[in-house]
């Protein structure tokens, strides 16, 4: 390849990389905005649920927010294939960030099981939800 394309190529490359910093430094803002805030919620804006209007009626039968919006905008991981396949499906989205979510059991106060795994990064097509039992 000629000069122009090469330096075609390293265009790109850093416009990658500028787009890269460019949402970590708002995901950077985002979390110090949350740490002097405990109630606020990253998807306060996304998770609206009035429990007013759903007084009385089984939550058993209705989907949490976001869940349903998105065919398979999440899985499930509760076998070792599904596992593997998480894994995979993150490693090949070359993630800059990750989040987590571990949900417990405190037995005791010395003691936890970890219960479920909730898994995301900024470049990931779906989130991942592990039963770890």
């Amino acid at each position: 390849p000629g000069p122009s394309a090469l330096q075609g190529e390293f265009k790109s490359t850093s416009y990658i990389h500028s787009h890269v910093d460019k949402e970590t430094k708002q995901g950077k803002v985002q979390i110090e905005a949350l740490i002097d805030q405990p109630g606020t919620c990253i998807r306060d804006e996304v998770d609206k649920v009035d429990f007013k209007e759903l007084d009385g009626q089984d939550l058993s039968e209705i989907d949490p927010p976001g869940i349903g919006d998105e065919e398979g905008s999440w899985m499930l991981v509760d076998s070792v294939r599904k596992m593997k396949q998480c894994v995979q499906e993150l490693e090949e989205s070359f993630p800059t960030e990750i989040a987590f979510d571990m949900e417990m059991y405190n037995a005791s106060n010395y003691t936890q099981v970890t219960c479920l795994i909730q898994i995301t990064s900024n470049t990931a097509e779906k989130e991942y939800v592990i039963d770890t039992l």
